[in-house]
């Protein structure tokens, strides 16, 4: 720590910084996901999640001060969390997920992907009601908050579980199955 006016200046390393060690996780756990190897993207991503302790800068926040980069950060980390549960679906991980996506989803409402991952997942756990219920409350934050229904990535995954489609079940071997090529940002 070095003084300097009006206060005091930190001098930290690159590599002690977890955003700086965030992201090329983030970045080769993709990687990972696009060439359908889940498990590796699995582990790479949780690890990438592991990193974060709350919110970014929480203590600062907490304080006062906010800052735009923070909602940057808050939606880089929703975006990982996403693509390990793209790959983790892919794994069969159904189970293991519903209560984190449960939990991302009731923070984040308008998230469709994130819905549509907690829907799938809620599915196959065969919580077909649960799933149903998990849409109606994101169209309806949707319809109230933005005057906008969702996209139809997710009126489609709804009408799949209305009507049991069978291509929701979850994947036997490698490969990409219908649902996450659905719920794909790409």
């Amino acid at each position: 720590m070095i003084t300097r006016s009006p206060g005091y200046m930190l001098r930290i390393a690159p590599h002690c910084i977890d955003l700086n060690i965030f992201r090329p996780l983030a970045l080769q756990g993709r990687k990972q996901l696009a060439a359908g190897q889940y498990a590796e993207a699995s582990r790479m991503l949780r690890e990438a999640l592991a990193l974060w302790h709350g919110g970014a800068l929480m203590d600062l926040t907490e304080s006062g001060f906010d800052w735009p980069e923070l909602a940057k950060l808050e939606s880089a980390r929703l975006d990982v969390l996403e693509d390990c549960a793209e790959a983790e679906l892919q794994l069969g991980r159904h189970h293991e997920l519903v209560q984190e996506l449960t939990a991302a989803a009731e923070g984040e409402p308008t998230r469709e992907r994130l819905c549509g991952q907690l829907m799938l997942a809620l599915y196959r756990c065969d919580r077909q009601l649960e799933a149903l219920a998990a849409y109606r409350r994101t169209r309806d934050h949707l319809v109230d908050s933005f005057g906008v229904d969702p996209g139809e990535s997710l009126r489609r995954l709804e009408r799949a579980i209305l009507n049991q489609d069978p291509a929701l079940a979850p994947p036997t071997g490698e490969g990409v199955s219908a649902p996450a090529m659905m719920l794909s940002r790409r």
